[in-house]
């Protein structure tokens, strides 16, 4: 059964890991760190945390969720999964879940580099708007739009 769990400090060791896991292998841990920091960084400035949560199976944590309502969208900032839980339908879940209780556009960017993720958005209805720099911006209207 997946769950959702707002963030709370103790989950940064899982939020690194997480981070560490989806990068290439190799890496050294303070370069992982420090790439951690500046995005959660950026993401805390530009985003309320309000919809940053962990994202849990069966009680144990296998992901991140971050999103971002305002009047005219949702912005879906980040959705993270360990590599154990990829490719499950876990990520199909929750953004069908979401599109369902939506009543205004959801917006997203995915990087170039990511098809795997850009095939599973452009299945669920989103579609590219424009291109900057490594990032596909796309979105997914709600029937009544």
């Amino acid at each position: 059964m997946l769950s959702l769990h707002p963030v709370q400090p103790s989950d940064e060791p899982f939020l690194i890991d997480l981070h560490a896991a989806t990068l290439p292998s190799g890496l050294p841990p303070p370069l992982i760190q420090m790439q951690y920091l500046a995005e959660n960084a950026s993401y805390k400035a530009t985003y309320p945390e309000t919809g940053h949560a962990i994202i849990k199976e069966n009680g144990q944590p296998i992901g991140r969720w971050w999103l971002h309502h305002t009047e005219a969208e949702t912005r879906l900032v980040d959705i993270r999964l360990l590599p154990t839980a990829q490719r499950r339908g876990i990520g199909t879940q929750l953004l069908r879940q979401l599109q369902s209780q939506s009543t205004r556009p959801i917006r997203l960017s995915v990087a170039i580099t990511n098809p795997a993720a850009h095939q599973l958005y452009t299945r669920l209805g989103f579609t590219p708007t424009a291109q900057s720099g490594m990032h596909i911006h796309m979105e997914w209207l709600p029937p009544s739009h």
